[in-house]
């Protein structure tokens, strides 16, 4: 009995089907990973700028909660707290977020 390469009962199809899932098990593990670093960072710079500003929690688990349900959401209200973008436009590659010569907000 000869096997064909087109044939799915082909020793070289299943060799290439099981590299093709190693590599999506290592893609899913990075991708896994990588969730759990950026969570990290945004609950750390979250909890920095309500230290920073002195703003109160609603309830214990506030900053984790609104990072797990919304990501973008609490990156917007990170820029709502730390500078005043109705009196002045906001800039890229700066420190604060708006031009080096006005305030951030205190």
């Amino acid at each position: 009995l000869e096997l064909r390469a087109d044939d799915p009962t082909s020793p070289e199809i299943a060799d290439l089907e099981e590299e093709i899932n190693s590599y999506q098990q290592t893609l899913h593990l990075f991708e896994y990973a990588f969730g759990i670093y950026a969570f990290v960072v945004l609950y750390r710079t979250r909890r920095a700028i309500r230290q920073r500003y002195a703003i109160p929690q609603e309830f214990c688990c506030e900053d984790a909660v609104c990072i797990a349900c919304c990501r973008c959401c609490a990156v917007a209200q990170y820029g709502r707290h730390t500078a005043d973008y109705e009196r002045y436009r906001s800039v890229c590659f700066s420190t604060t977020g708006v031009p080096e010569q006005h305030p951030s907000l205190v």
